[in-house]
């Protein structure tokens, strides 16, 4: 295991300013936008157009059968016909003229309906022409439904940009000031989200991830901007008529919902970019990606300021001061987890981890174990278990450990687990543990032997119904079982070795609690020897840990589908333990 600078000395390249790199991907997501929508267009020229006209009348209608209603409303309250109404509609009389607007309200969400209707089966077609006319392989899950959605979002995109257009003209028509208020509301909403992406790493996370509801969110305290700006106008000069005042606030309301609908189907359509390019391009193949996140450990230790602070917690950890070039890479294949060596200048050896966001649970997970470990178990001692900027850092004291060479490490593993079959955890951890995660016995319940059940045989069947009776017994037999500390090991397990010989594991993240699972013929060791808990300590150990073994056995096999084994290991139990039902 070769270690290696955690950046090259060469690397000076100063990150552009978050200003920029904001504009830029607004530039980019445009740009991607409209090549997409050529694309589709070439295409499927005439269906790409005919849902863009059907998502912009579908929006008309939706204005219309708000708007009805309330027209009709003022018809009754006031007994008069508007006189903005053509003379043609106000010589049928008012009630005539009522039940004809109250047929066109209903005829106009008839029609969002159906339009909306209409495009998800021009968008279904387009989605099977794309694939057709492509011509490529399967390249991943649901491709069908991401060519589906892209074509109603670029559907949704342009047919919100020119009703945002006809919008504005109209309502600057109607109402002035709303329209300079709308412009001006999304000004200030792009120069204060500019002020984040150079100054908050995490409000910007906070926004990116759940970017649909922020955006709709804006859209409605627009609305509200809109209104207040209407009653601060009234209150220093005349406004325009009821009418104009009515329908200027439900036209600004509109034009800010499908803006922010342009928003949101442009992002989509952004962050489904590589997947999309993959399909409908024919110069493009589906490539890894790796996604673009400042909740990761890289992209924590890819500022540079935050990399000197690293140093400087580390250094207030170990009390001695560290330099960025000290810190050395540990290869150990454990994805986002990341390890690194340091030998300070008084030859002291430490062990430095860097969990991401996402794995903070399990860092908490070690630390419950690490921090209070039991007597002898085989770890490297840990100094310090705290976090950074949300990200968890754990170090460990490594000074009398050296690295086992992976060539040699499969000879040490038996070695570590006959030393953990050794530690006797104390009953405060167990009770801790057994608070909140199941025990083996727990977790095989009835829904993972019906999947058995379903492909089992007369006498198999026979066999699980009376394992299901009589489970309470099996588990009050295995609960007197000795408990032991495990963990996961294998081949590629980070292993270090102390100056006496003894082998100890750095990584506890996913260490259990467990009934020991021991060989038939009984515990050899002196904790497991002299096992007693509360008195329950069993007369026949020898049948206790054979019984924990098979339930070990059983819930492997049916986690991995091998149902008859499964089934084979069920009727083993029932007649060790010589059920009857």
């Amino acid at each position: 295991m070769q270690a290696n600078h955690i950046l090259p000395r060469s690397y000076t390249r100063q990150p552009e300013t978050n200003q920029k790199i904001m504009l830029k991907e607004i530039a980019s997501s445009l740009r991607w936008t409209v090549k997409l929508s050529k694309r589709l267009l070439s295409i499927y020229p005439h269906g790409i157009a005919t849902a863009v006209v059907l998502s912009l009348l579908a929006q008309l209608a939706l204005i219309a059968s708000l708007l009805l209603p309330l027209k009709i409303v003022m018809i009754m309250s006031s007994g008069k016909i508007p006189s903005l109404l053509p003379s043609s509609l106000t010589s049928f009389g008012e009630q005539p003229l009522i039940l004809g607007i109250s047929v066109l309200a209903i005829g106009a969400f008839l029609f969002n309906n159906i339009a909306n209707s209409f495009i998800e089966r021009i968008a279904t077609k387009g989605s099977i022409k794309l694939q057709a006319t492509t011509n490529k392989l399967t390249l991943f899950e649901s491709q069908d439904t991401i060519v589906k959605n892209a074509i109603l979002r670029v559907s949704a995109v342009w047919a919100s940009a020119i009703f945002f257009s006809m919008g504005l003209i109209i309502l600057s028509q109607l109402y002035s000031l709303l329209a300079w208020v709308a412009i001006g509301f999304i000004l200030l909403c792009l120069g204060f989200y500019t002020l984040i992406w150079e100054r908050s790493s995490t409000l910007r996370h906070a926004v990116e991830s759940k970017f649909g509801q922020h955006i709709n969110m804006l859209g409605s305290i627009g609305f509200l901007v809109a209104f207040v700006a209407i009653v601060i106008d009234f209150m220093i000069r005349d406004i325009p008529s009821f009418l104009s005042i009515l329908l200027s606030i439900i036209l600004s309301r509109q034009i800010l919902s499908q803006f922010a609908t342009a928003i949101i189907g442009a992002h989509y359509l952004t962050t489904q970019q590589h997947k999309l390019k993959a399909l409908a391009f024919d110069n493009h193949v589906l490539q890894p990606t790796v996604k673009k996140t400042t909740n990761t450990a890289w992209a924590f230790l890819e500022n540079p300021e935050q990399r000197k602070a690293l140093c400087r917690y580390i250094a207030e950890c170990i009390k001695s001061s560290v330099e960025l070039d000290e810190l050395k890479w540990l290869d150990t294949g454990i994805n986002n987890i990341l390890h690194f060596t340091l030998i300070t200048n008084d030859k002291e050896c430490y062990l430095i981890k860097v969990f991401d966001k996402n794995k903070s649970a399990k860092a908490r997970h070690e630390a419950t174990l690490l921090l209070d470990p039991p007597k002898g178990l085989p770890s490297p001692p840990m100094i310090d278990a705290g976090s950074l900027n949300s990200f968890n850092i754990h170090i460990f004291d490594t000074s009398d450990y050296q690295l086992i060479e992976e060539t040699i490490i499969q000879s040490h593993i038996q070695q570590l687990q006959k030393t953990l079959e050794r530690v006797e955890p104390n009953e405060e951890l167990v009770a801790q543990y057994q608070r909140s995660r199941p025990m083996l016995w727990d977790r095989i319940d009835e829904r993972m032997l019906d999947r058995a059940f379903s492909i089992a045989r007369n006498k198999e069947m026979l066999a699980i119904r009376k394992f299901k009776a009589h489970q309470a017994t099996l588990k009050e037999t295995m609960k007197s079982a000795p408990i032991v500390i495990s963990k996961p090991l294998s081949s590629l397990e980070i292993l270090y070795q102390s100056k006496t010989g003894n082998t100890v594991a750095i990584n506890w993240t996913d260490w259990r609690i467990e009934p020991y699972l021991g060989e038939s013929v009984g515990p050899k060791n002196e904790y497991l020897a002299t096992y007693s808990v509360n008195s329950k300590q069993s007369t026949n150990k020898e049948i206790k840990t054979t019984l924990v073994n098979k339930y070990s056995q059983l819930e492997i096999s049916l986690l991995r589908q091998k149902y008859n084994m499964a089934l084979r290991i069920v009727c083993e139990i029932v007649d060790e333990q010589n059920f009857h039902i």
